[in-house]
């Protein structure tokens, strides 16, 4: 029986190697010492994580070109995605190779490149708040905290997330219920008020939600399927 804290959700679950050897990705940039700080965390989170490894072929398959880089980022944030709005795909950004590549960071902003992946399975009709959902998606891969810290809606879900699934990454039937939209929804919403109350700037943080997580759904969905 392996010994491992209660966040490690998928700790104890067998998946297959991956072979990351980085070349379906925009290195441009970077340094080759930086390049392999950055190759190491991402090998270990798809090697150990059935989420992040999902993601990581996603977008190393995708036609859209997904570039990595050192750099400044808005508000000195730990990592930041940027789109490419004139050819698709976009730019994640770490804001040091020292202290901001790590799980977390890198979770969070591969996720935002995995959002715009699936940019056409959100509504443009309907609001939705994509900073919300990948706060959450972090939560999926057991991070205590995970970037949410005291963040009115986002740590409330997380603590429904770990006590209603037993600190285990909620299936696809789990998120596509009524019980976990509805909160969804509700901590969305109490997110994106916190942010309209405390921020002059940064709209996307304090945008409604009415629409249910996508990227989410589809991540746990495609990873049950091509994890069995």
């Amino acid at each position: 029986m392996c010994k491992i804290s209660p966040y490690n959700y998928c700790a104890c679950n067998s998946i297959s190697y991956v072979d990351f050897d980085g070349n379906e990705w925009d290195w441009s940039g970077i340094t080759k010492n930086q390049r392999q700080v950055i190759e190491k965390n991402l090998i270990l989170l798809a090697e150990n994580n059935p989420l992040f490894k999902e993601m990581y072929t996603v977008l190393s398959n995708s036609e859209n070109k997904y570039k990595l880089s050192i750099g400044k980022t808005e508000k000195n944030l730990p990592g930041q995605f940027v789109i490419n709005e004139k050819f698709g795909g976009g730019t994640i950004v770490f804001r040091d190779i020292k202290q901001s590549v790590n799980s977390y960071t890198i979770f969070e902003e591969v996720f935002h490149a995995y959002q715009q992946e699936n940019k056409s399975l959100y509504r443009k009709d309907r609001p939705f708040n994509r900073e919300f959902e990948a706060k959450i998606a972090v939560t999926l891969i057991g991070s205590p905290g995970g970037g949410i810290g005291e963040i009115p809606g986002a740590v409330e879900m997380q603590k429904f997330i770990q006590s209603e699934y037993d600190f285990q990454t909620p299936t696809f039937k789990d998120v596509m219920s009524k019980k976990f939209l509805i909160k969804y929804l509700q901590e969305a919403a109490n997110f994106g008020q916190y942010y309209e109350k405390y921020l002059d700037s940064d709209t996307h943080y304090k945008e409604k939600t009415v629409q249910s997580p996508k990227s989410i759904e589809r991540l746990i969905k495609d990873s049950e399927r091509n994890n069995k």
